[in-house]
């Protein structure tokens, strides 16, 4: 049989028991709810009326404006607050302190330790210089004067060389 002529039966049957026909709804889309993680959070807006936040923004106001002209050790010595608590304040404020000026940016150390070794081996060898001139107006040759003053040859030659002795090799016979 037909199903459509079955129905109309059925629906015939039930209005003459004394039944009534509601027509319902049909589906309707309803779209996913959103889920977390997809959702844009935001920090809750911080409230000025709690007294402990409107202190420390007063604190980081106070810090910034001493940042400005002050490195963090003076402004340590002039609040008395922690170094520590001082550069969190910096990070949390997103300031940063004045550097401190070398007092002489032309001098490195190690440089003027390197310029104070190179003076007193030069004031050495110039010692050196008047012994060997001295040993020379004896009549002594450079093999002799290496041995007495007990340093090599080369070393003699080198010596004699840069301060510009005039100690020739062989003796002229006169």
């Amino acid at each position: 049989m037909n199903q459509s002529i079955d129905l109309d039966a059925a629906q015939a049957a039930f209005l003459a028991f004394g039944g009534s026909i509601i027509v319902l709804d049909g589906f309707q889309y309803v779209p996913h709810r959103q889920r977390r993680d997809d959702e844009v959070i935001r920090a809750a807006p911080v409230k000025a009326e709690d007294p402990r936040v409107v202190k420390r923004l007063s604190l980081l106001a106070e810090i910034r404006k001493m940042a400005k002209t002050m490195t963090c050790q003076q402004v340590h010595e002039a609040t008395g607050y922690s170094r520590q608590a001082l550069f969190r304040a910096a990070r949390e404020g997103n300031f940063v302190f004045r550097r401190e000026e070398r007092k002489s940016p032309g001098v490195d150390k190690r440089e003027v330790q390197r310029q104070i070794q190179r003076n007193q081996k030069r004031i050495e060898e110039l010692k050196l210089v008047e012994r060997i001139c001295a040993m020379r107006d004896i009549g002594l040759n450079r093999a002799q004067v290496a041995k007495q003053v007990n340093i090599a040859y080369a070393t003699l030659t080198a010596i004699i060389e840069r301060n510009s002795i005039d100690f020739p090799k062989v003796r002229t016979r006169k």
